[in-house]
């Protein structure tokens, strides 16, 4: 019997819990998947799985990305379920569903600031009820209300230092078994496992999922992820490619490396509340730019880019430029 690894508890993780026992309290569900995203890129940085469908993560994750529109609109906050109104409304995903042994899924992302931070799986088992409408509308307040709490955690692990300096290298294949790591690469691997609380073994974290899935899709592209390290409450960058084996065979390489400070920027920006706005001028005094030059590039007014400059320093609690520059370079 295999026994469950010991995690660390991370403030991402604490908000996980939270939210299922909210969702739980407004449409009671057999088992659910919670995950986290990459603001930038959609692709999932960690999970909270039941057990009893961690076997089937990676077809959820496959069908989330290639084949599910629904999750392709990540601006703001979208709440349904699956369950076909009438006989002819049966979808290919609903079909798959059904396989798995379950009548309904509840799905909704979690939005906040126009940037998509998370999202939600609930799943009834055959024999009880689909969600209700009013279910539905209950788990929308839920995902309000939460998707705010991941934005704001995500962001704050950006303002820790990390004390993540390795190097790590594991290699996949298509299947999602892994080939080959080093000792670094096994020891991420192992964090990540524990990070989603999965139990077997041969599983893979779902950061490493998304990568393989993307790479599927498309695989002369470089995918690059920022995802957190919990036990350092801070971020380390996967970035994957794919690399030729054997014959015609080919495997998925992944890098992991220490996230450097513009990987970085994006989120300190958000945990300091910028506006997109201050983010532009904040962005160009980075390039070096003057207070006439950056009025120039945005079109406004030089009292108004000091204004901007005013409220970037008091939000970051600098008191100048030169040390609030020094937070994101």
């Amino acid at each position: 019997m295999t026994k469950a690894p010991k995690y660390y508890k991370s403030a991402v993780n604490v908000v996980i819990e939270n939210m299922k026992e909210s969702l739980y309290k407004a449409a009671p569900y057999s088992n659910s998947c919670i995950s986290t995203l990459d603001p930038v890129s959609s692709l999932s940085t960690g999970a909270v799985t039941d057990s009893v469908i961690q076997d089937i993560h990676a077809s959820l994750l496959k069908h989330a990305y290639q084949e599910d529109e629904f999750y392709q609109q990540t601006t703001e906050i979208l709440v349904e379920n699956i369950h076909p109104r009438n006989a002819g409304e049966i979808t290919p995903q609903y079909e798959n569903l059904l396989a798995e042994g379950y009548v309904d899924e509840l799905r909704g992302l979690l939005v906040a600031d126009k940037y998509c931070w998370g999202r939600f799986s609930l799943f009834r088992q055959i024999g009880e009820q689909p969600f209700s409408q009013k279910e539905i509308a209950l788990a929308s307040e839920v995902a309000k209300e939460f998707a705010c709490k991941f934005r704001d955690e995500i962001c704050r692990a950006s303002l820790s230092e990390s004390k993540f300096t390795a190097y790590g290298l594991f290699i996949c294949s298509m299947d999602h078994k892994v080939l080959w790591k080093d000792e670094a690469g096994a020891e991420i691997l192992q964090e990540l496992r524990n990070d989603e609380q999965l139990i077997e073994e041969t599983l893979l974290p779902s950061s490493v999922l998304a990568i393989i899935i993307q790479l599927k899709q498309q695989p002369t592209a470089a995918v690059s992820l920022l995802v957190r390290n919990s036990s350092n409450q801070g971020f380390y960058m996967m970035k994957g490619s794919i690399v030729k084996g054997v014959g015609e065979s080919v495997a998925v390489s992944i890098i992991v490396q220490p996230a450097g400070m513009e990987e970085l920027r994006p989120y300190k920006e958000q945990s300091y509340g910028f506006t997109p706005r201050e983010s532009e001028v904040l962005e160009l005094l980075l390039e070096g730019c003057t207070t006439n030059q950056i009025a120039q590039n945005l079109y406004i007014s030089p009292h108004t880019v000091l204004d901007h400059c005013k409220s970037l320093l008091q939000k970051s609690d600098s008191a100048n430029r030169k040390q609030m520059m020094r937070i994101f370079l």
